[in-house]
């Protein structure tokens, strides 16, 4: 299993776009960067399960949410770049 983490430099610009996951039912969580994304300049991700990710990345674009980067993080903490999966 795997989550898809979208990328924000800012708390107020992550709260936003769980905001909008969550007007549209898409299951959202806000947390801290993990390590492995954080050392890219992102401080907050929106989380969402790995079936959820597709949903999450349209809602965002129809939104006008503009996020920094997507990550796919592995239960065994291994973190990828994932934006072109989403496309």
């Amino acid at each position: 299993m795997f989550w898809y983490d979208f990328s924000f430099r800012s708390l107020t610009a992550a709260q936003d776009g769980r905001s909008v996951l969550e007007h549209a039912g898409i299951g959202a969580e806000l947390l801290r960067a993990p390590q492995a994304i954080s050392e890219q300049g992102c401080g907050y991700v929106v989380e969402t399960a790995d079936f959820e990710g597709a949903r999450a990345f349209e809602q965002f674009l129809a939104n006008g949410v503009r996020f920094r980067r997507v990550f796919r993080r592995y239960e065994t903490g291994m973190v990828e770049e994932a934006g072109h999966d989403l496309l």
